[in-house]
């Protein structure tokens, strides 16, 4: 059979059946390029289909001796290196690198040289960026040496090599998840410092999540104690899931009774028991030592405490990602839904927050967990990472100052403008500020001329009041360029009028008789297509 027929077999899903007849191919043209391609791609697919099903089946045992039958059949064939198909068969194998017993020697048969150039560098498809093939590798080594107890210094310092040449070529957010695997390495080969250098990019990306935080304190325990027991309690104050905490309660626990706070490793001992028991999980061993020790108390339930424990020690974590840390109250206005192509939207906080004499808002991701209502004041904590630097929202907890709509710019305002369907509703604040509200709000029961308090934000980049919340205010509140006043009505055959020098239109005194006595709202503004500003009613009471 010719390459092109065998090939065209593969295409069309048999891949087990061209993959015997390439070899049979092969064995009577063993020089044939063409014929080792193909083959070469038939192990691709079988390789491929076997990965994604342990994807499915993780921890198969028969799935994984089938990859490694595959895979070291695969290479005993002195497949062509550098090529495509070479490339991402090791990209694919290396997503199972935990457990294949043999990978690391893998790569030390194979070398560097076995990647091609490109491989090394981000690819470009369809708009979108991906990482390197050799970043996957390098990822899939690392892996590999933080998972096996047995591995050498030699093969650290190999997973080690190949991290440092892809990293060279990628900035720090596209080589966050290689920056965390590599700190772990360093950590378990002993070098501390390092680890904790390369540590500080995931720190700066991901520090609302608890794990990284857990690393640090791994890090921190073998050099600085008080720093170590920062990083822990900052990881308990992150938001997650309970279940995913399990195993950093165990190791808080072990950490905080060689510290010999038997209360606080009491409670971490308990939270972590009561995860395993409410979903039926095993204790392990080493929570079973725990529990046996005199000075374990089952009794050290007070989460409360536990919490102020955790924030009264956590600061200093922060010191890892920051140059400079501000804890700043601010009022919660809401969240929105940002849009994601293939992806699910996006949720952000709205935060209302002062700069110089107003308040601005501003948006944090994270934090879902929080339960907040509108108008609720919370405390803010913001980093900065450098000088000019964007400040970043770090955390976020209610305050225990419950005034509502505190920390927004409380702006008194008549209602100008009611459109006749409802649909838009405008309130005057002053004679160059008046503000459409929002559609949450414009079902409250208003009229022209009611009095209210705006509580609002500037948008930053629109530099754009808005309104968050209303309310209504008493009469006698003073509005800017606003007034009331009664007088009699100097009506115009036309259908104005006047009282003093204040422009009444139409519609308000049709069923007016000129000389009357009314009580009018005036506002002193900019007329529709004219320059100077005037008085005009805004609202008509007969007195």
């Amino acid at each position: 059979m010719t390459p092109q027929e065998i090939q065209q077999i593969r295409r069309n899903g048999d891949y087990i059946k061209a993959k015997q007849l390439a070899k049979m191919e092969l064995a009577n043209n063993p020089s044939s390029f063409q014929f080792k391609s193909v083959l070469a791609w038939c192990y691709y697919d079988e390789i491929k289909a076997l990965v994604a099903r342990l994807d499915e089946n993780q921890n198969d045992h028969n799935l994984i001796q089938q990859l490694i039958t595959i895979y070291e059949e695969y290479i005993s064939g002195d497949p062509k290196r550098p090529d495509m198909a070479f490339s991402l068969i090791l990209k694919i194998v290396a997503k199972q690198s935990a457990q294949i017993n043999n990978f690391l020697s893998y790569i030390e048969w194979m070398g560097m040289s076995a990647l091609k150039d490109e491989d090394w560098n981000n690819t470009e498809f369809q708009g979108k960026t991906f990482p390197p093939i050799a970043h996957d590798v390098a990822r899939g080594m690392c892996k590999w040496v933080k998972s096996h107890d047995n591995a050498t210094f030699n093969q650290g310092q190999l997973a080690l090599e190949w991290s440092r040449r892809v990293r060279a070529n990628m900035n720090h957010e596209d080589a966050v998840w290689l920056d965390w695997d590599v700190a772990a390495v360093l950590r378990k080969l002993g070098d501390y410092q390092k680890a904790a250098e390369v540590l500080s990019n995931v720190l700066k990306l991901k520090q609302n999540e608890f794990w990284v935080w857990r690393e640090a304190a791994r890090i921190y325990a073998h050099e600085d104690e008080d720093l170590a027991l920062a990083c822990y309690c900052k990881a308990m104050l992150c938001r997650s899931q309970p279940n995913f905490l399990v195993s950093t309660h165990e190791e808080f626990a072990a950490f905080l009774a060689e510290l010999e706070m038997y209360d606080r490793a009491s409670y971490e001992i308990n939270k972590a028991l009561n995860i395993r028991n409410t979903n039926s999980w095993k204790i392990k061993e080493d929570l079973q030592v725990l529990c046996a020790n005199e000075w374990y108390d089952p009794e050290q339930n007070n989460h409360q405490q536990a919490q102020k424990f955790y924030n009264d020690y956590s600061s200093d974590a922060l010191t890892l990602c920051f140059e400079n840390i501000e804890t700043i109250p601010a009022t919660y206005l809401g969240y929105i839904e940002i849009k994601r192509e293939g992806k699910k939207p996006k949720r952000m906080l709205k935060l209302s927050i002062k700069n110089g004499t107003s308040h601005e808002s501003t948006l944090a991701s994270g934090f879902t967990n929080l339960q907040l209502n509108e108008g609720d004041s919370v405390m803010v904590t913001k980093g900065t990472q450098s000088k000019g630097a964007k400040d970043l929202i770090i955390n976020i907890t209610k305050s225990q100052n419950n005034s509502k709509w505190q920390h927004t710019d409380k702006i008194p305002a008549l209602v100008s403008y009611i459109s006749e369907d409802k649909e838009v509703v405008k309130v005057f604040a002053n004679r160059d500020l008046q503000i459409r509200l929002p559609r949450h709000l414009e079902h409250l029961n208003l009229s022209l001329g009611v009095q209210a308090n705006c509580y609002t934000a500037i948008h930053p980049i629109k530099n754009k009041i808005e309104v968050f919340h209303l309310d209504k205010a008493s009469s006698n509140q003073a509005v800017p360029d606003s007034k009331s006043l009664s007088g009699k009505l100097r009506k115009n055959e036309k259908g104005f009028g006047f009282i003093d020098d204040i422009f009444i239109t139409p519609h308000l005194i049709k069923d007016i008789d000129n000389g009357t006595e009314l009580n009018i709202i005036a506002l002193y503004e900019k007329p529709p297509k004219r320059e100077e500003y005037s008085w005009r009613a805004l609202s008509v009471k007969l007195e």
